[in-house]
């Protein structure tokens, strides 16, 4: 389980999800200690057997992800903590294989990756495909409902410590309604059940339909009627692509 704090750095991708800047990792880890950070986590998109997906580093270069990275956390081990982590969506068919085996395991077992992070940024329509394969309005209809409920699932496997930017489920809609709360909800009483940390994601902020205020108002209310001791967890991430958006969030 990642464990931060204040004055540490959360959710930051590098050069091979290949929509960030080119700088290298270590640009990264600099940065953030001259911010004064105490610690920083790297997210980047993880990739998937055939390298189905774009958008991502390709599966041949996860294990020099994970080597450079923590290379660089022994480099730097005086000066600041560096987390290994990789954001990362979840479908049934990778969690079950055709030869048996299941991808999130495979990844939980790699030395030297602490985390894994639930990213669902679209969904399964069936055996492979893919929500983004829907025609127009079919995904405006039904992605909110299927991305929250693979979501849930997701966040029941217990692979995943972090749920990233959950509320760009609804990042289609421009109405919040009560669909949209049951979804919301089913998402946060989950996360609090399996005690699985919810984002609230800076760069959803500063995009039209990706941050829902209804959702966050909704998730405090939840979380403070539960027991101390019970509470959803939330932690605040940057979503950073270039060294130029890291800050040490108050």
């Amino acid at each position: 389980m990642i464990k931060l704090g204040k004055n540490e750095i959360f959710h930051v991708h590098t050069f091979r999800c290949k929509h960030a800047g080119e700088e290298r990792d270590e640009e990264y880890i600099k940065k953030a200690i001259e911010l004064g950070a105490e610690a920083i986590a790297f997210t980047d998109h993880g990739p998937f057997p055939g390298n189905i997906f774009g958008n991502r580093m390709g599966i041949e270069e996860l294990p020099e992800y994970i080597h450079t990275l923590n290379s660089l956390r022994d480099k730097y081990k005086d000066q600041i903590k560096v987390y290994v982590g990789l954001e990362i969506e979840y479908f049934k068919g990778f969690d079950c294989m055709a030869n048996g085996e299941s991808h999130y395991k495979q990844l939980k077992a790699m030395e030297g990756l602490d985390f894994l992070m639930l990213g669902q940024h679209m969904y399964e329509t069936g055996i492979g495909s893919y929500s983004f394969s829907l025609p127009k309005e079919d995904i405006k209809r039904l992605e909110a409902p299927g991305m929250g409920q693979s979501i849930v699932e997701g966040i029941a496997t217990g692979y995943f410590d972090v749920v990233a930017h959950p509320d760009r489920t609804f990042r289609r809609r421009k109405v919040w309604d009560e669909e949209l709360a049951q979804i919301g909800r089913s998402i946060i009483e989950q996360a609090i059940r399996y005690d699985v940390i919810l984002e609230q994601n800076e760069s959803s902020r500063k995009h039209k339909g990706q941050y829902w205020t209804e959702f966050w108002d909704m998730a405090k209310e939840i979380s403070d009627s539960r027991p101390e001791g019970k509470e959803l967890k939330v932690i605040r991430g940057l979503d950073a692509h270039e060294t130029g958006e890291l800050i040490v969030l108050e």
